[in-house]
């Protein structure tokens, strides 16, 4: 039998007041919960340089995909858990013809437990970044007039309407069983299923879904 499984997107589409004092790339580093036992997978988005942007607003829009299984466990583990954003700097000048590593400026968090809480179970929003040490530095912060930087996300879970097993597979079991003279059922005609064998079939489908 075919498991059911949760399609969860994460969609970074930008970010606002963003104003680095210093030339390089910019980009956004997510950290996804993955399993029970807070195990967190990193994805980052492209890099895009300070130099090109027109104002303080930087468009990205990469999204991601996760797959996960829908079990109620799973279901509740990930409504515990959260993504993790970090607002990222590089510099691209080489030293010693390698170019180094990134510097954390600022993050923000938010949870999954507010996606199956909004209708439909997506949103999209904005989450305010808290600016750290090195953020201070290399970015325009309230000292110079500029407000905190905020990032422009969208989260989705999805809940594929499939049932425990594929219709390929239940016509595949028919055809074996009409070959035998008989249902799995009990019904013992080789036209089908009766009606009603077929409607208990729905229901237990229906339920199965409901239960998602």
């Amino acid at each position: 039998m075919a498991s059911s499984s949760l399609t969860c997107e994460l969609k970074i589409i930008g970010a606002e007041n963003i104003q680095a004092k210093h030339k390089g790339n910019l980009f956004i580093r997510c950290y996804l919960s993955v399993g029970s036992n807070n195990r967190k997978i990193q994805v980052n988005t492209n890099e895009i340089s300070s130099a090109h942007q027109k104002d303080d607003y930087i468009f990205w829009d990469d999204t991601f995909s996760l797959e996960c299984n829908g079990s109620e466990d799973s279901i509740n583990n990930l409504k515990e858990a959260s993504v993790l954003f970090e607002l990222r700097w590089r510099n691209t000048k080489a030293f010693l013809g390698k170019i180094g590593g990134s510097q954390l400026l600022a993050t923000a968090e938010m949870f999954w437990k507010n996606v199956f809480d909004a209708p439909k179970m997506e949103f999209q929003r904005w989450a305010v970044m808290t600016v750290n040490q090195d953020g201070y530095k290399l970015l325009k912060t309230v000292e110079d007039g500029v407000k905190p930087p905020a990032l422009q996300i969208a989260m989705k879970v999805e809940v594929p309407v499939v049932s425990l097993v594929s219709m390929e597979e239940m016509r595949k079991m028919r055809r074996r069983e009409r070959m035998n003279g008989w249902k799995e059922c009990g019904c013992k005609s080789n036209e089908g299923c009766c009606s009603y064998c077929v409607d208990n079939e729905l229901l237990l489908i229906g339920a199965t879904l409901d239960g998602f």
